[in-house]
């Protein structure tokens, strides 16, 4: 068994993704390789299941596994770095610059006011107008997943976006008064959103020279994790540039979500190879660098549209039963994704952690 290859390396290798292939045209050669255990160093494995992936249709069957010491599960073995390039073509969706935040102009105002009420945003003092504009806004945005970017508003609201994709939320927190930059390690998009948008965005992975050590006081990685080949290494770079008491907020799908359970190598968020790591909230727990943090807290999101595009998968590879489910269409949905978060089996985990002031 191999170590996990450095950071270094993977930025090195995966700063130009690899443009889509036209059907019908000759398959790359795809090298695999057999890593130890990211959280415990064990290279003891049982399979869970094996999974295609359903983007590139390339690759053939990757094994999931799970670590018979500490029970973190990966994609192993995986796609070596000069591979894992072909599974990153460019209509990958986080590369998509046309998403938004989809929020019409008064549900921004409301939402806007809520996040000045109740998460210190500027302008500060805060009106009885807006207060009364926030009211509303716990109404409208009931749901966990239309809050999980409501993130309370530190020092002086320095925010990097570790793996930023197209830029919608740095756009996003920048019209919320955050003093924001990004990086991403594809460097042709991140030049893209760079021109875009006029924030900076820089190309690479993290660490990087660019980058000093105590500079921000929130680091955001939205689903990051699970696609890099040594997360315990990436979460210390993030923390190595924040401030004391500034805040590590990261989401990751969840491997012991009902969906997963439900769907199994059909569950939208498997992605495999992409994702060559998949955490339950014990292994989030797990990775995080010890000591390093004064509170930790991880939430479970039901996602509706995840679950929805689950049983489309499914329904392609001949699972009838889940037609009846896509006819009964949003409100079915919506009610699997409260009950997942109710029975503590969200499809993702939204984790904020504030770093020690030691």
């Amino acid at each position: 068994m191999s170590a996990a290859l450095s950071l270094d390396a993977w930025g090195a290798q995966a700063t130009a993704p690899a443009l889509a292939i036209a059907p019908g045209t000759l398959q790359p050669e795809i090298f695999r390789e057999s890593i130890d255990c990211p959280c415990c160093g064990s290279h003891q494995f049982r399979t869970i299941i094996e999974a295609t992936d359903p983007l590139t249709g390339i690759g053939g069957k990757f094994p999931i596994v799970e670590c018979e010491s500490c029970s973190m599960v990966i994609t192993n073995p995986r796609p070596t770095l000069a591979s894992l390039g072909y599974f990153y073509p460019a209509e990958y969706s986080p590369y998509d610059h046309s998403s938004g935040d989809g929020l019409k102009a008064f549900d921004r105002f409301i939402e806007q006011a809520a996040l000045r009420t109740d998460f210190g945003y500027p302008p500060q003092p805060v009106s009885l107008l807006t207060r009364m504009a926030s009211r509303l806004a716990s109404s409208r945005f009931r749901t966990k997943f239309t809050r999980h970017e409501w993130i309370p508003w530190t020092g002086s609201g320095r925010l990097l976006d570790v793996g930023c994709g197209s830029g919608g939320f740095l756009t996003r927190m920048k019209r919320l008064g955050w003093n924001v930059e990004g990086i991403d390690y594809a460097s042709d998009v991140a030049r893209k959103v760079q021109e875009r948008t006029g924030i900076q965005v820089l190309a690479g992975t993290i660490p990087h020279p660019e980058l000093k050590p105590s500079s921000y006081d929130v680091v955001s990685l939205w689903h990051v994790l699970e696609h890099v080949p040594d997360p315990r290494a990436t979460l210390s770079a993030a923390v190595d540039l924040l401030a004391p008491g500034g805040k590590l907020v990261l989401e990751v799908p969840n491997i012991e979500s009902w969906s997963f359970a439900e769907f199994r190598e059909d569950w939208f968020a498997l992605e495999a190879p992409r994702h060559l790591n998949h955490f339950s909230p014990r292994s989030l727990a797990a990775i995080l660098p010890e000591g390093r943090f004064s509170s930790v807290e991880i939430e479970q999101i039901g996602m509706r549209s995840w679950i929805r595009k689950s049983a489309q998968m499914a329904v392609k590879k001949g699972h009838e039963k889940y037609n009846a489910w896509l006819k009964a269409g949003k409100p079915h949905f919506t009610k699997l994704a409260a009950q997942s978060e109710a029975d503590n089996r969200g499809d993702a985990l939204r984790l904020m952690a504030v770093k020690s002031n030691a």
